[in-house]
């Protein structure tokens, strides 16, 4: 049926009429007298029943049946959206840059293993395993532990070999006793060491010379001989000769010097003006008594400990053993003094009339 039965309207593919709405069911109630047109084509559409007659012939080509046809189409596959990559970059002209930078392009290309990474619980290189409170209590301490212990050992090792050799240095020391090391520690704050081998020491005094901060101006004695009081009449042994100044001579420094170095084991002095003197008239004047006494000095021979030594107030030459020493330089400190004395001799100044220097 190509037409509407109510208007004459050549039908479409619908079962309804486009011109006048009117249906055209009966269309396909025959397919063999009124066959299914191809709206393209204007071809009746094949069925079973109208293609029968073209199976017995080679003039035409067998089609399936229209429901066969249907029934092997492949399913339909839902597109997937390609996947976003990255667009490659743009072409450019190979540099010779490229063709340089290819050996160490290679050399960089070599995969070096990466150290073995530590759980992230570990306690830092810093930090005290035992003090560390942030472990994983569901992981085992020791195999952690058992990694520090040996470096642990070594510095205990190290530290023990360390104190040990100390020690013996310091015994070899003090077996040694420092005799044949002038630069050492004199020891020479002892007193009570013996200087020296067991022999009589040098008197090495007259190769010194002396020098004092201050020196009171020369006089004239009971006689009316001239009297100076230089630093020099300190050294010359003649007790009746003494340096002097005027007034109290605490911390006045006396420095005594020798041309080379000279071993050093016994000290002395005598602490005041020891010298007796009688006028024409037949009055006797004792300059020790009258004259301050020295009561106390120290001696610094330039290494160890300074070495303090106490006086008597007599008039003789009172010494101190020290421990033997080298030196170019010995310093005499004169640390306190006595008040002057009474009578016609009094007289207000300091005096040290002799000093040794042996050893």
């Amino acid at each position: 049926m190509k037409h509407c039965t109510q208007c004459g309207h050549t039908l479409g593919l619908g079962r309804f009429c486009t011109n006048c709405g009117h249906p055209v069911a009966a269309r396909h109630a025959d397919p063999l007298s009124d066959p299914i047109t191809d709206p393209i084509t204007d071809v009746a559409e094949a069925t079973p029943e109208t293609e029968a007659w073209r199976t017995d012939t080679a003039e035409r080509t067998r089609r399936a049946p229209q429901d066969a046809r249907r029934v092997a189409a492949p399913p339909l596959v839902p597109k997937v959206p390609p996947v976003a990559v990255e667009p490659p970059p743009p072409p450019r002209f190979p540099l010779f840059a490229d063709e340089v930078a290819e050996p160490a392009a290679q050399a960089a290309a070599t995969v070096v293993p990466a150290p073995e990474a530590r759980p992230a619980w570990a306690p830092d290189e810093t930090e005290d395993a035992d003090d560390w409170d942030g472990a994983d209590p569901d992981e085992d301490w020791e195999d952690w532990e058992e990694g520090r212990r040996p470096r642990a050992a070594w510095v205990v090792t190290a530290v023990a070999v360390l104190v040990v050799l100390v020690v013996g240095a310091w015994f070899l020391g003090q077996a040694l006793g420092g005799d044949d090391d002038p630069g050492g520690d004199s020891g020479a704050g002892d007193p009570s060491t013996s200087g020296g081998s067991g022999q009589e020491p040098v008197d090495h005094t007259a190769e010194a010379s002396a020098r004092a901060p201050r020196t009171a101006p020369s006089t004239q004695d009971v006689d009316g001989n001239a009297t100076s009081y230089d630093a020099s009449n300190m050294l010359d042994g003649v007790p009746e000769t003494a340096w002097r100044a005027a007034g109290d001579g605490s911390s006045l420094k006396l420095v005594f010097r020798f041309p080379e170095k000279t071993r050093i084991s016994e000290v002395g002095l005598v602490n005041g003006y020891a010298k007796t003197a009688t006028d024409p008239e037949g009055q006797t004047f004792d300059w020790y008594l009258g004259h301050r006494r020295i009561t106390q000095v120290t001696w610094n021979f330039g290494v160890g400990d300074l070495v303090r030594q106490d006086l008597e107030e007599k008039p003789e030459m009172q010494t101190i053993e020290v421990r033997p020493v080298e030196v170019r330089k010995i310093v005499l400190k004169i640390v306190s003094t006595t008040a002057p004395g009474e009578g016609p001799a009094r007289r207000d100044f300091t005096a040290v009339s002799d000093v040794l220097l042996a050893g």
